[in-house]
């Protein structure tokens, strides 16, 4: 498949005339697509039932490649005049003609967003197209507390944001997918009604992601963190406890996988420690790769300053179902995408001590990991196959979409 040229009906009819699927969905997404949102990509290609177009703004520079999907997005034309009234539309609130009728041409009956704050800022497009909206709720764009996007820190166009979501969650054609229990009590919290809320794993592949040949018990000493080098991931604190986990274990490894805003501190924390090694951002080939030579994989989230917190990390799931344990303070994972001492450890946020005593732990015993290992592998298969939750979405697809509603009212305020 290729990019479809926006706003230009022939291309995309011609599009649509290659489809053999029963029904079409539109994906919205704020930009197509960074690195961090591989899920959305992994998602849509595991659709069977259901053809999707992944439809933004705006493209990421050297983001991640979407030559197996149709895309196509919202204002990229050279020409200043048209980008002006493309943004002169959005700020006043209504539709783009032209983008309203490319998207229409696109002959969806559902259209699904990937996180509450683009379906705000996508809402005049939205009402228009007059279809089912499904807003899949994340983690940022439920987390941040009121006060933070009050005070425009989140952009003077989204000063408004807590409330424009409540208004939008009353609209009759709107409903909501959490990623984790967690999310659906944030945004409950938040004002979004409890029956608009249902709870959705994204899922991981279980069949790329699978155990490798060398069993952990042969494998070094070695953990692994891959993520975005931001606050709330909590690297910091796993340095520190890798620190004083190293000073036992002098062949201990640390991979530290991504970049971010975070990653020149954080190399400067790690100076003087042996066995940190930054590897900067990786492709999901990549991430199969380092998790099959490792002993453990941490997630030591933290809730940000301003309320952000993870939703269900990936890299729990990419772990758990490659064989390997983790340790995690992602906030609401145990019992959910953890089962504490069954598949790995969870931990109070910013507890260095009580990480390190599990990263012992885990470099330590080759017995205890190893039988944490199969039974992550288990877990994962059984509660999080993509290809099992990607169908059930669809079939919430089925539903969304038998149930079309007329047009709804103005969230704008």
């Amino acid at each position: 498949m290729r990019a479809i040229p926006p706003q230009t009906e022939a291309s995309i009819d011609e599009a649509r005339a290659r489809i053999k699927h029963t029904d079409n969905v539109t994906v919205f997404a704020p930009r197509l697509l960074p690195w961090s949102e591989t899920f959305v990509l992994a998602q849509m290609t595991a659709m069977r039932r259901w053809h999707p177009t992944l439809t933004g703004e705006r493209p990421v520079p050297k983001g991640l490649p979407l030559d197996s999907i149709d895309h196509f997005t919202f204002c990229p034309s050279p020409l200043r005049s048209r980008r002006a009234w493309y943004t002169f539309c959005k700020r006043i609130g209504i539709a783009h003609p032209p983008t309203l009728a490319a998207l229409r041409h696109l002959g969806s009956s559902l259209l699904h967003v990937h996180f509450a704050t683009a379906a705000v800022d996508y809402w005049p497009l939205l009402r228009a197209l007059n279809q089912p909206v499904l807003v899949t709720m994340h983690g940022f764009d439920i987390q941040i507390r009121p006060d933070w996007w009050a005070a425009g820190k989140g952009g003077f166009w989204r000063r408004n944001y807590p409330k424009q979501l409540r208004k939008l969650a009353r609209q009759p054609n709107v409903s909501f997918i959490a990623v984790s229990n967690a999310i659906r009590q944030k945004a409950i919290l938040m004002g979004i009604p409890p029956d608009k809320i249902t709870v959705r794993h994204i899922g991981v592949d279980t069949d790329i992601f699978v155990p490798g040949p060398l069993p952990i018990t042969q494998r070094p000493r070695r953990v692994i963190f891959a993520a975005r080098l931001v606050e709330k991931k909590g690297a910091s604190y796993l340095i520190d406890a890798f620190r004083a986990a190293s000073a036992v274990f002098k062949d201990a490894e640390l991979i530290i996988a991504g970049d971010g805003e975070l990653l020149e501190r954080l190399q400067r924390q790690a100076q003087g420690i042996a066995g940190i090694h930054f590897v900067g951002r990786i492709t999901p080939m990549m991430l199969r790769e380092h998790l099959n030579s490792a002993r453990v994989v941490c997630c030591p989230s933290v809730t940000a300053e301003n309320g952000d917190a993870e939703g269900l990390p990936t890299i729990l799931m990419e772990a758990q179902a490659s064989g390997v344990p983790v340790i995690t303070s992602s906030p609401g994972t145990d019992g959910e995408a953890v089962i504490h001492g069954v598949t790995g450890w969870c931990f109070p946020e910013r507890d260095v001590a009580a990480l390190t005593g599990f990263l012992k732990h885990a470099l330590a015993d080759d017995k205890t990991c190893d039988v944490m290992g199969k039974r992550a592998r288990q877990h994962a298969v059984k509660d999080f196959s993509l290809s099992a939750c990607t169908a059930q979405l669809e079939r919430d697809f089925d539903h969304f979409a038998s149930h079309r509603t007329g047009e709804s009212n103005h969230v704008r305020s």
